[in-house]
Formats: C-alpha cells, sequence, structure tokens
C-alpha cells in the first residue's frame, strides 16, 4: 500500500508530459475533425478534405526535409555542436515553408486557369490564402514542438499544444454552433491558434535561424533527406493519391463519408505521431550506445506494448461503429458507418509499418523506407482502379488496405535482409580469429 502511494505521489509530482501532450492533442484533433464534419455535412466536408490533402502534401515535404532527420539526427550532437545543427534546421523550415506558399500559390492559379468550373470553394482566392496561413503556423508550430522533444522537454511540447489544441477546438464549436462556420474559417481559426502556440514556444526555447547552417545540415543530412522525400511523394499517391482517385468515381460527398469513419480512428493517427516524437529519438539513442541489438530489442519491446493497447480499442471501435457514427456525426453519415471495420485494420496495420521505418530510419537504410513506399502505392493505386467502381467508398478503404499490407510485407523482408547481412559481417572477424 505503502509503495502505491509512493508512486502515485511521485506521478503526481512527475506527471508523464508526453502522455499528456498526447492526450489534448488526440483528444482536440478528433473531437474538432467531428464538430468541422458535422457543422459542414459530407459535401463541404469534402471540400475541405480535399483542401486539406493538399495541406498534408506540403506537411509530409516538411517531415521529409525537416522533422524526419532533425529528429534522428539532433540526439547524436551534444551542447553547441546540437545548437547549431538545431538553428540550421530552422533556417530550412523558413525557406521550405516560403517555397511551399509559393507552389501552392502558383498551382492555385494553374487549376483556377484550367479549370474554372471546378468548384469555386477549391479555386477561391480567399480559401486558398486561409488554407496556406494555416499550413505555415502549423508547420512552425510542429516545428517548435519537435524542437521541444529533441531537446528532452517535453513539458514545453505540452504547453505549446495545449495553446494551440484547447481554443482551437472552443472556436470550432462556437463558430459551429451559431451557425457561421465554413472552410475558410475552419483554416483561420487553425491558422490563428497555431501562430500563438508557435511564438510562445518560441519565447521559451528560442532558436534563432542560422542560414549558413542550414547548408550545413542539408549537406549533411541531404541523402536521407532525398529518401525522406522520394518515399513521400510515393507513400503520398498511395494514401492520399487514392482519395482523389476515388472521388473522380464517387465524388466529393463520398470523400466526406470516408474521411469521416478515418476519424474515428483519429486519435489513434494522433498517437503514431507522439511516437514519430519518441520512438526515432530513444532508438538513436539506443543505436549509439548498444549498436543494431539495442535497437533490434526497443523496436520488439514498441511492437508489443503497442499491440496490447491499440487491439482491444479497435476492437470495441469496430464493435460499437455505427452507434458511434450516429452519436458523433448525425443520420447523414450512418451510410459510411460499415467503412469502420476496413478504417480500423488499416489503422493497425499502418502502425506496423511504421515501426519496420522508424529502425530503418535510425540504422540509416532509408532506401528501404522508399522501396516499400514504391510497393504501398503501386499496389493501393492499382486496387483503387479496381475496386473503387464496383464497391464504391469499401473499395477505396480496401485498396489502401491491400497497399499498407503490401508495403508491410515488403519492409518485414528488407528488415530481414539487413539483419542477415549484419551477423554475416559480424561473423566474419570470428571465424577469422578462430582460424
Amino acid at each position: 500500500m505503502n509503495r502505491a502511494l509512493q508512486l502515485l505521489m511521485r506521478w503526481t509530482i512527475r506527471p508523464n508530459w508526453v502522455l499528456a501532450d498526447q492526450v489534448i492533442v488526440s483528444g482536440c484533433k478528433f473531437a474538432a475533425s467531428v464538430l468541422v464534419a458535422r457543422f459542414l455535412g459530407p459535401a463541404m466536408f469534402g471540400v475541405f478534405v480535399l483542401m486539406q490533402i493538399a495541406q498534408l502534401y506540403a506537411n509530409g515535404c516538411q517531415g521529409a526535409l525537416v522533422i524526419s532527420p532533425m529528429l534522428v539526427g539532433a540526439p547524436r550532437l551534444e551542447g553547441e555542436e546540437q545548437k547549431s545543427y538545431l538553428s540550421g534546421m530552422f533556417a530550412l523550415q523558413i525557406i521550405l515553408s516560403g517555397l511551399l506558399v509559393v507552389v501552392i500559390a502558383a498551382l492555385g492559379l494553374a487549376v483556377h486557369l484550367i479549370a474554372p468550373k471546378l468548384d469555386r470553394e477549391l479555386i477561391n482566392p480567399t480559401s486558398l490564402m486561409a488554407m496556406t496561413l494555416a499550413l505555415v503556423a502549423f508547420q512552425f508550430q510542429d516545428w517548435q514542438r519537435r524542437c521541444f522533444f529533441v531537446n528532452g522537454s517535453s513539458r514545453g511540447a505540452f504547453l505549446i499544444d495545449l495553446i494551440n489544441y484547447l481554443p482551437q477546438l472552443l472556436a470550432v464549436a462556437i463558430a459551429g454552433r451559431i451557425g457561421v462556420l465554413s472552410v475558410n474559417l475552419t483554416f483561420l481559426i487553425m491558422a490563428i491558434t497555431s501562430s500563438l502556440s508557435f511564438f510562445a514556444g518560441n519565447l521559451t526555447n528560442r532558436v534563432k535561424p542560422g542560414f549558413h547552417q542550414g547548408l550545413v545540415a542539408l549537406r549533411r543530412e541531404w541523402r536521407a533527406c532525398r529518401d525522406y522525400l522520394l518515399s513521400w511523394q510515393i507513400m503520398w499517391a498511395g494514401t492520399q493519391g487514392t482519395l482523389l482517385i476515388g472521388t473522380a468515381f464517387l465524388g466529393q460527398q463520398a470523400l466526406g463519408g470516408i474521411r469521416a469513419t478515418q476519424n474515428l480512428m483519429g486519435p489513434f493517427t494522433a498517437l503514431f505521431q507522439a511516437l514519430d516524437n519518441v520512438v526515432p529519438v530513444n532508438a538513436a539513442k539506443r543505436y549509439s550506445k548498444f549498436g543494431m541489438d539495442g535497437v533490434v530489442t526497443y523496436m520488439r519491446s514498441v511492437i508489443v506494448r503497442g499491440s496490447v493497447i491499440l487491439v482491444p480499442i479497435i476492437a470495441l471501435i469496430v464493435l460499437f461503429g455505427e452507434p458511434l457514427t450516429r452519436i458523433l456525426y448525425g443520420e447523414r453519415y450512418l451510410a459510411y458507418a460499415t467503412l469502420i471495420v476496413w478504417q480500423a485494420l488499416y489503422i493497425l496495420s499502418q502502425f506496423y509499418v511504421n515501426q519496420f521505418y522508424y529502425f530503418f530510419r535510425v540504422v540509416s537504410a532509408t532506401r528501404a523506407i522508399f522501396l516499400s513506399c514504391c510497393v504501398v502505392a503501386i499496389v493501393s493505386t492499382t486496387m483503387t482502379f479496381l475496386l473503387a467502381r464496383h464497391y464504391q467508398a469499401t473499395g477505396v478503404v480496401a485498396a489502401n488496405l491491400c497497399g499498407t499490407l503490401a508495403g508491410f510485407t515488403c519492409a518485414a523482408f528488407l528488415t530481414a535482409s539487413i539483419l542477415r547481412r549484419r551477423n554475416s559481417t559480424s561473423l566474419v572477424p570470428a571465424v577469422t580469429e578462430a582460424t
């Protein structure tokens, strides 16, 4: 009893800030997505999702060129060397966000000229500006929170996420309740709260951009950045791209329904984002201290613990999928409730694939990520063309699942090959010494 009280007191004094941050991020994102879907309706929510797909693509470029290299590279450095490295990565973030703004503006103008009859919400300059502001603000806020995780200050990440997501959820709820919520206003709310969060974080963990250091960091991480970027392009085509193909067959309302059921798995998606903050950092530290054996042991423990947590919760969501859809989204989305089973299988398979990708990142086998993503893209897009026409929305989600399972198989094969090469190499000195 005394031992239990001591553990309880220790928890209250030193809370798990990573877990607390995850609760805030996943809970608020999930609730906000439900409110946006409910207040906008399937058709307008489909428009929001299409614009968000473009935003996710840009965020993927950020993850490939800045975040992924930083989470693995920074923990290997200390003191002034790490500080200089982070300064350079911040400069790269500024350059990248500026380039993305120019690209989005050019694409928006091109779409307006090529397809003037497209839904006006998608090519409206005001809508594009609101989406772009939300994109840049989110990227800066996300870089800041990742910097806190690299520095070991998960409490700082929790505080700036609190500043971001709680006001964002409250603003969406109020706007929806009084009947003024729109696609534009949703993006503007995201832009404002993300900006406040970034500036609050930068005041406590100030990092000045160093453009010279950024070029040094880019040269240092270029090979990994290249593989991450190529992998993300291919992965985006195999996941978000299938939604665009499905939209061509089914229309934007079906896209809204697909994304609404996908949002029921939102807490797990946010959990994966949290793991992306922690697992590569911890795995990189173990690789530096204990080599390949340390990484393999750590990744196995992550897989086992993740399975114990995920499987029962996902099973409950599947069991109560239809009542959850009715309660959260209303009667308009009930037609899409059957997709929840497919979404659950997809999100579970995604968890296991991600663990292989973390392993590849830490052991500098980033080419393996690219190969696996190629398999995902080829299988998922091919299956979308085959299934969407006959099985409608179910075919789109099933195609994503097929692609992820194929990518998992490829990643498992490549991991086994890496470990076999490592074992055969380690045996050579022993054999030579014995002879």
